[in-house]
């Protein structure tokens, strides 16, 4: 993940840099959410759902690793729209955490 900083990718809408910044986030926040609600006995069971699982998170990031080879713009698209949908998918397990607390 932290070698798509190297690559030369064109702006959409924002910096690139920012965007595979906000990709990289949400991956290691999605995760960190479902660690944290079940250390802190938030949540009975483990937290599951949104739009990104893990494993299209990683299909993702091949496909976006796969495209730079031919275009480096519709890379920097894909990098775009991961980044949005793994901010969401983050949101979504947040959210459900705190519906099952409050249910506890």
């Amino acid at each position: 993940m932290s070698g798509l900083f190297f690559v030369d990718y064109p702006d959409f809408i924002f910096s690139t840099k920012m965007w595979i910044f906000l990709v990289l986030f949400g991956f290691l926040m999605t995760t960190y959410v479902k660690a944290a609600a079940s250390e802190k006995k938030i949540v009975k069971n483990e937290i599951r759902g949104g739009i990104l699982e893990r494993g299209e998170r990683m299909i993702l990031l091949f496909l976006i690793i796969l495209f730079s080879n031919f275009s480096l713009e519709y890379s920097a698209i894909m990098i775009a729209i991961t980044a949005i949908f793994s901010i969401f998918t983050v949101l979504q397990r947040f959210f459900i955490a705190l519906n099952q607390w409050a249910i506890v």
